[in-house]
């Protein structure tokens, strides 16, 4: 996946190797940590402002990174259609929308959204 301005770019190879990119340094931003659910992802875009990375794998998987820190943000399972079989979903396509929810389209058949929920820390 590029970025919209063309400045990052995620990549993303066998087994754990995912990263995202600086393209105009050349310079590598952070690693992913993939799970074994996630070693092949079948998705992924940057959101508007850089800030993020959506993934999205054949098992179902949504997640969220932080671009910077390559940090699990937020992570979610598209819906499954119970009626036909198989009954997994490979997530086809993700995004961002100007309200700022996560969308996904699916081999389930189904277009979702959910609404960006970010946890924030302070310190005392």
């Amino acid at each position: 996946a590029l970025s919209r301005d063309g400045k990052y770019a995620f990549t993303s190879g066998t087994k754990a190797d995912a990263f995202i990119w600086d393209l105009v340094s050349g310079e590598q931003i952070s690693q992913l940590n993939l799970e074994k659910r996630q070693y092949v992802l079948s998705a992924a875009r940057f959101s508007d402002d850089n800030q993020y990375l959506l993934t999205g794998a054949p098992s179902r998987q949504l997640t969220l990174w932080q671009k910077d820190s390559g940090k699990i943000l937020q992570t979610l399972n598209v819906s499954t259609r119970t009626t036909n079989k198989p009954s997994g979903a490979i997530i086809y396509a993700v995004g961002f929308n100007a309200a700022g929810e996560l969308l996904t389209e699916s081999s389930a058949g189904w277009g979702e959204r959910w609404a960006l929920t970010l946890e924030t820390q302070t310190n005392n």
